[in-house]
This record gives structure tokens, sequence and C-alpha cells, in this order.
């Protein structure tokens, strides 16, 4: 194998490929980076077997060949050279990495152990990169961390007669985001880790990338992400995710419009009041007004009250732990926000004015288990 590429392209794509380097590999030769030169372009690959990358390149292609190289040290190495041309050729126990004032040899393996990734079929959709960053920012926030609990760490995306409705939960909170109608698409519903999403999104951003092309292939259980140069293979959770359709209400009493930065500032104030009530936060809903009170037993409390415009037929309190409210607010750029609600029990929803499809549900704390 020799051949002659920029070092800009080799660390940008090995950039890509770092997620998908596992740093306590199942197998020894998942913690490398498969490098094939073909007769036409240079492939990067790397996998952990739940998340797989794979990253076109172009160079000089002076002689073919496919090897696997240590993936960290690889991409270090690469990162901390200059800019400009980088030579790599292949002795008979070495990869040879060299630069107009460097010389490096680093080990490699035959490649044959690497794991093939899997030639997906099936559902092909198209989700532009305007909207991958709307649904990491809008839904990603609302999904759980626990691992124990696979499903609630995924993103629901729920295909339904050319729509797409894309949905996470942590079980204490839900967000959902309808995206416009797809052309030819089946019912299904596909459940994606809600980290892996993320890095397409990071790389379909880093990519500058307009449109990115979801497959979905029930049978092997994977999805592909074709941005550009750049092909992302996912495998599905398994399991069924929570009917969270039931615990949207249909219609509320209650609806208020306000400014989401003046409601920010508050709900971060009464945190400090809060640390040792579960960052529970009294909210008063209120013709005119929220009031807002927070109280701790070591600190005292806190009080404030927000303006609002809208309907609220009856005054009632909710308690919210604020983080949940707190996120959805961060995740906000507009100048306006709605908040539904029915009673003190019932969810709460906020959504933007301005974005379409949007809904954040929020299941409150029974008051009374408030300290007084």
């Amino acid at each position: 194998m020799k051949v002659t590429l920029l070092q800009e392209n080799l660390k940008n794509s090995l950039i890509q490929l770092q997620k998908a380097i596992p740093s306590k590999p199942q197998l020894p030769i998942l913690a490398s980076i498969l490098l094939n030169v073909g007769e036409t372009e240079i492939v990067l690959s790397a996998t952990d077997l739940y998340l797989g990358i794979r990253s076109r390149i172009q160079g000089e292609i002076k002689e073919v060949g496919q090897i696997a190289v240590p993936g960290e040290i690889f991409r270090q190495l690469i990162a901390s050279l200059p800019a400009g041309k980088i030579d790599l050729f292949t002795t008979e126990k070495s990869l040879v990495i060299k630069t107009a004032s460097t010389r490096t040899q680093i080990p490699y393996q035959t490649g044959e152990e690497f794991p093939q990734f899997p030639d997906i079929g099936g559902l092909q959709a198209e989700i532009t990169s305007i909207e991958l960053e709307e649904l990491s920012s809008q839904v990603g926030f609302a999904i759980s961390s626990d691992a124990t609990r696979p499903v609630l760490t995924a993103m629901a995306f729920n295909f339904f007669k050319g729509s797409l409705e894309v949905a996470g939960t942590d079980g204490f909170r839900l967000s959902v985001l309808s995206l416009p109608p797809r052309q030819n698409i089946q019912d299904m519903r596909v459940l994606l880790p809600a980290k892996t999403f993320q890095e397409v999104n990071r790389i379909a951003q880093q990519n500058k990338t307009k449109s990115v092309i979801f497959q979905v292939d029930q049978d092997l259980k994977q999805v592909k992400f074709i941005l550009d140069t750049t092909e992302i293979f996912v495998r599905m959770i398994e399991g069924d995710y929570p009917p969270y359709e039931k615990i949207i209400p249909t219609s509320f009493a209650t609806k208020i419009l306000l400014d989401p930065q003046t409601l920010l500032l508050e709900l971060k104030r009464a945190v400090f009041f809060a640390k040792e009530t579960s960052n529970i936060v009294r909210l008063t809903l209120s013709q005119g007004k929220i009031s807002i009170l927070a109280r701790s037993p070591s600190y005292g409390e806190y009080q404030s009250d927000v303006e609002v415009n809208g309907t609220v037929p009856n005054s009632f309190e909710v308690a919210f732990n604020a983080t949940y409210v707190i996120d959805f607010l961060l995740a906000q750029e507009d100048d306006e926000i709605v908040i539904e609600a029915n009673e003190s029990l019932k969810p709460v929803m906020f959504s933007s004015t301005k974005r379409v499809g949007q809904k954040y549900i929020v299941m409150p704390f029974r008051v009374s288990d408030m300290p007084s």
C-alpha cells in the first residue's frame, strides 16, 4: 500500500471516526482503524459493533492495499502533524507515516479480522441538516442516560402515513417534534441510541452537509446515515417504547404566552433554593402572571412573578423539577413560548410559538408533598 494525501483531510476523517473506536473493545481488532486504499479512493473505517463509521477521502494512490492500524495512536499522531502532504506506505511489518520533517512507523494487521459493514436495504428517507439540528436540540435533552433501561436512552423515529415524528422521554418528561411529510415511506417505529444520533448531527454540521439519507433495514436491525462522503451505521435498540401518545392531553383549559428568557432567569434563581428538595419549584398560574416559589429548610425561600398573556380560567399551583423546564428553555431561541395546562396534577405542555409540531410534556409533582 502506498498513498500521498493531505494531513488536513486525513485529520478531519479521523475526527469523524473517533466515537466508533472503543476504549475497551470486545475484540482486540476493534481498537483498530481499517485503512483501505482502492483504485480510486481511500476509505477509513471504525466500529464498536454498535456504531460504525466509514469515511472516504481523496489522495494520490500509488499502490492499493488494506491494513488495520492501532486507532487511537494513529488518530493522535495525524492530529499532531503539520498541515501539508503525508506519505503513507507499508513495509513488511510497519506502516510508515512520512512528512517533510518526520518519519514514524507503527505496526499493522492485515485487516482480515476487521468486521464487515452490513449491506443496508429497505426504507429510505431524507433529513436536512437543519432538521437534524432541530431534533438534536429539541428532543435530545429529554432522553434518559440510564443504561439499565435501554429503550429510554433512544430517540423514537415514528413513520406514519408519510409523516415523521420523533420522541424522547426519560419517564418524567417527554419531548416530541414532528417534521414535514416524507413521500413513499412505510409505517414503522425505529429506536436509535440518542448518543449516536447526536454524533450523526455533529458530523453533519462539521461536514456542512445539506441533507442526510436515512436508511432502515428492519431485518438486520440496522440504520445507515449517508452524509456526503461519510456513512454511519447504527444498531437499532430493540424493545417496546412507552405509548407516549396516551399521556398528551387533547385539550387544555389554560393557555399562556410569555418570554422564555425571563422565565429562565427566574427559575435559575429559584433552583438555588430548591437543591434540598430535588429541585422542586412551585409555580402558581393565574391571570396575567406566573408566581414562582422555592423553599429551602437551610437557606430560606425565593419568590418572584413573571408577566404572561393568555387565558387562566382558575388559578392553580403546579410543582415541577425546575431543571426539566430549564432544559427546555435553554433550547429555545424564540421570543415567545406557550404553556398549556389543565390542573395541578395533569401533564403540562410547553411549546414554541414559531416551531410547528413541537410538544414538550412535563409531569408535575404533588404540591402536598412539598415542604411548607
